[in-house]
């Protein structure tokens, strides 16, 4: 069977609404489209198919990017990975119970900093409704990043946002870190994060995307995303329509307390996300640009964590590393209102994938994904890899 016939088995058996993946390799001196495949509907309530230029909120995998961003600063000589993160945002920040260590950059990137999301975000307890991370995160209301992460008395605080773990030694994965990690973009560059990496990253790869659906060139082509439901008829309810990312997204609020958006929120296209997959595989060159310099791309590619869980055996800078068979994939996965979806590369063999899905029947896979990305994966890897 080829790589379309097994995705669109896949694409049959889970019953997706709607799905693209585009794979790239290295042929001669160029980066190439091998395979684009894309399947089922964009909405629900509509008629528009999927294609290669759909748009996805593209969940987790959005937060390669953020580190791209911070990354373009580190270049600038603005920053370190191991520059307090206090200190670029201007009040002092620590872990209560080891008030000495520092907070970094990298311990951000890493997702090993100690601070988690607070309180479920799905069930928080009623005294608890507005504190921490999870329990700000999706509404509009203005919420100072200091006062959710310094000791206080106000509405926002918790110490529920603090592991006891010394900073540096323990994974955590932490939406809340990668908007903290925003907030250092936005406070060093002098502008909206949203701003910054769409002028900075996004342009120079040259694709309709963005962290806001406002400045998409073409909306129309947003898909609906969808999450699995037997009570409704379809079997699915709305997760989160393009409408709503349309009309309701973030106030912009002042510098440095963005926190909220950025870890989840990038809108993209899967053929336009294939072409960050180059910008690694190519040592930070792509359309003739230089968007990071070659020693940026090796710190980033670099295995800065090791852990023992089995879907996180190690981590880049915000780049989780997949072992599977015998190749060694970088890359991110994403999940959030019904949407799927990863991004992944090998360096050696120069080829990598993009994927996602706008609504399924999805249920627990073997290496922290869904089976529905681990069976796409593996049906690329099968069909490309597997020979060697």
């Amino acid at each position: 069977m080829t790589f379309t016939e097994k995705f669109q088995t896949i694409a049959k058996d889970a019953k997706l609404i709607g799905t693209s993946c585009a794979i790239i390799k290295k042929r001669s001196r160029e980066y190439e489209t091998i395979e684009q495949v894309n399947w089922g509907r964009q909405s629900l309530e509509s008629d528009a198919m999927v294609t290669s230029k759909t748009i996805f909120r593209i969940a987790s995998v959005s937060k390669i990017v953020v580190a791209m961003a911070m990354m373009a600063l580190i270049e600038e000589g603005q920053a370190t990975i191991d520059s307090d993160i206090g200190d670029i945002l201007g009040f002092k920040i620590r872990n209560p119970h080891h008030p000495e260590v520092p907070l970094t950059i990298k311990m951000l990137m890493t997702q090993s900093s100690s601070i988690t999301d607070g309180f479920n975000d799905e069930n928080p307890l009623p005294e608890n409704e507005n504190r921490t991370y999870n329990g700000v995160n999706g509404k509009n209301f203005f919420v100072a990043l200091k006062d959710l992460l310094v000791p206080n008395d106000g509405p926002y605080y918790a110490e529920a946002t603090w592991d006891e773990a010394l900073p540096g030694t323990k994974f955590i994965y932490s939406n809340f870190g990668c908007g903290i990690l925003a907030c250092c973009v936005e406070t060093l560059a002098k502008r909206p994060f949203t701003e910054f990496v769409k002028q900075r990253i996004l342009d120079q790869l040259g694709v309709d995307a963005s962290f806001q659906a406002a400045t998409i060139l073409h909306p129309e082509r947003l898909a609906d995303l969808y999450v699995e439901d037997p009570k409704e008829a379809s079997g699915f309810r709305k997760g989160k329509t393009a409408s709503e990312l349309l009309n309701n997204g973030y106030p912009l609020f002042p510098l440095g307390n963005n926190f909220r958006g950025p870890a989840g929120g990038l809108l993209i296209g899967i053929k336009d996300l294939s072409k960050i997959i180059e910008v690694f595989l190519n040592n930070g060159f792509i359309n003739g640009v230089r968007l990071l310099q070659p020693a940026t791309i090796d710190l980033m590619l670099t295995r800065h964590w090791v852990g023992k869980t089995p879907e996180y055996y190690a981590k880049g800078l915000q780049l989780r590393f997949f072992p599977y068979k015998n190749h060694l994939f970088k890359g991110h996965t994403g999940s959030a209102y019904g949407l799927i979806g990863f991004l992944f590369f090998n360096e050696s063999e120069q080829i990598g994938i993009c994927f996602a899905a706008n609504g399924g029947h999805y249920h627990e896979g073997q290496f922290g994904m869904t089976d529905v990305l681990e069976k796409v994966f593996a049906a690329f890897y099968e069909t490309f890899l597997e020979k060697k």
